[in-house]
């Protein structure tokens, strides 16, 4: 049996040095073996409040990845 697990994404294009909110995630729900180890799963303590990379930007629909946050 697959074990699905809710993802956030980015549901705008969000650009460099953009402090992410809540309003700028939606979710969706995907077998939990297809997630790679830099996708970020926790919103309130890896994506809500922090800062997009200097040189970097999360196109809308991209999952959240720790080289981007």
């Amino acid at each position: 049996m697959v074990t699905p697990i809710k993802v956030p994404y980015a549901n705008v294009t969000i650009s460099s040095r953009t402090e992410i909110t809540l309003d700028m995630i939606s979710y969706v729900e995907i077998p939990q073996t297809a997630l790679t180890g830099n996708v970020l799963t926790n919103t309130q303590t890896q994506i809500v409040g922090k800062y997009t990379n200097v040189g970097t930007s999360i196109p809308a629909g991209s999952f959240f990845y720790n080289d981007v946050v």
